[in-house]
């Protein structure tokens, strides 16, 4: 006599059974697994397979941030009669035509060596570097530096310029993104010029290296603040310049002028959280791509930048930005700055300054010699709309020393008032309009907020 319950035993038993019992031919292994894009054969539950298909691809992660174009490749110098100079210390070997003489190859090597040892007192060691050196492309698995002959023109860098980092192809033995680079240097340099110009091409080309995404501009500037960490001068700017080649100033470039630091500033701020910060800088920034056709571009260095100080440092962006430029300006020795200052020479009352246009998170200065005045000095600022000011007044001895700032204050993004009262030591006043865009600088996606500003004095 069958009861309920082995009513009920048996139908389980029998559900059960069809979910162990075998497969339909469709999945068996003689058949193999279905072509890509075929529809699955319905399993036991129709729509089961789809659905875990659609579950597994869901969880996987994907890159919503920004992406930049894989470097392009460049061509290594060739020549019949080239010999070859290696370092017996650091992993550096120097390509040369065999009628350069050996004393200049020895000088461009020891410039190479310097430059490695700079870049380990800065937090680069030469191990870390390693990963992106080129096998065996020049010959053999260190870092080449060519001397560049003037009928050679690489491809897929910024040609024009004195030094070069070429790139010939990204590196997949390294757990982040990376790439194997070589240097080139022009082989018709002044003998001054050689320790900063090989310098810079060293540093490029192990930045380049490990930070295949980076902006061009950020490669650049740090590899001219390691230049004047290792020889004292601010990057490579030949005194007989190669035919051909323009300065580093001169080149235009498709990026924009606010993309990077300049190295005075880097200088500035290694000055100011320690020497081993630009190197936390872009540690930070590194990435690894392991989807779609472009490597990833997000945080580059200004956004690692504004992580560091607010993180680690509890500044702000605007602080930040706001010393470094008034403290690039005093900063001697800093060729070619790109922030424009104005002298008035007329003190007369009312004083009507119009500033040229500057570049986002830039500033423009007014330098006012002698302020012989009793009564207070009133300043305004006027900036065009679109972006927030600041204005700054910094008071100078007869020495040239800093006294002290006086910050305006504001009521509107676009408008700032302060009010310098007189002091016997004063010897000169130096007022500051910065333009603090909404937005971080990026070079590769340029900021058209360029703004121009009007300062009052009366």
């Amino acid at each position: 006599m069958c009861g309920p319950q082995n009513v009920i035993l048996l139908s389980l038993g029998l559900w059960a059974g069809t979910l162990v019992a075998p497969l339909p031919r469709a999945h068996s292994q003689e058949d193999g697994v279905p072509a890509p894009g075929a529809p699955l054969p319905d399993g036991p539950l129709p729509g089961i397979d789809e659905w875990a298909e659609a579950i597994a691809q869901s969880s996987q992660g994907r890159w919503a941030g920004q992406r930049v174009p894989y470097p392009l490749t460049s061509a290594r110098p060739q020549g019949p009669n080239t010999v070859t100079l290696s370092s017996s210390t650091h992993p550096i070997a120097l390509h040369a035509s065999s009628r350069i003489p050996v004393n200049t190859l020895q000088h461009h090597l020891t410039a190479a060596e310097d430059t490695l040892e700079t870049l380990a007192q800065l937090g680069w060691s030469t191990l870390a570097l390693g990963g992106t050196l080129d096998g065996t492309l020049g010959g053999s698995p260190v870092l080449d530096v060519y001397l560049r002959p003037q009928n050679f023109q690489p491809q897929g860098s910024f040609s024009r310029e004195p030094t070069q980092a070429g790139t010939d192809r990204l590196t997949h033995h390294t757990r982040l993104d990376g790439a194997h680079t070589h240097a080139t240097v022009p082989e018709a340099l002044a003998w001054t010029d050689i320790p900063p110009c090989t310098s810079t091409a060293i540093t490029q080309a192990l930045l380049r290296g490990t930070h295949p995404a980076e902006a061009h501009t950020w490669i650049r500037e740090t590899a001219r603040w390691v230049a004047y960490r290792t020889t004292g001068t601010w990057g490579c700017t030949p005194t007989q310049q190669p035919k051909g080649e323009l300065t580093q100033e001169e080149n235009k470039e498709p990026t924009h002028a606010s993309a990077a630091l300049p190295a005075p500033m880097l200088e500035l701020l290694a000055k100011r959280w320690g020497d081993h910060a630009i190197h936390s800088l872009y540690e930070m920034a590194r990435q690894h791509t392991w989807d779609g056709t472009a490597l990833r571009g997000s945080p580059d260095l200004f956004e690692t930048l504004r992580a560091y100080a607010t993180r680690a440092k509890n500044e702000t962006m605007e602080d930040l930005l706001v010393d470094l430029n008034i403290q690039y300006h005093q900063l001697q020795g800093a060729t070619h700055p790109p922030q424009p200052v104005t002298s008035a020479n007329n003190t007369t009352l009312p004083i009507h300054h119009h500033t040229p246009s500057v570049a986002p998170w830039r500033a423009n200065h007014l330098a006012l010699p002698s302020p012989n005045h009793d009564q207070p000095l009133r300043v305004w600022l006027r900036g065009e709309y679109g972006v927030k000011w600041k204005l700054v007044a910094s008071r100078f001895d007869a020495n040239g020393k800093l006294m002290g700032h006086i910050h305006g204050t504001q009521k509107e993004p676009h408008k700032a008032y302060l009010v310098v009262e007189p002091q016997p030591n004063t010897q000169s006043l130096l007022f500051t309009a910065i333009n603090l865009s909404a937005r971080l600088p990026d070079a590769d996606r340029p900021d058209p907020n360029t703004r121009a500003a009007t300062l009052i004095l009366k």
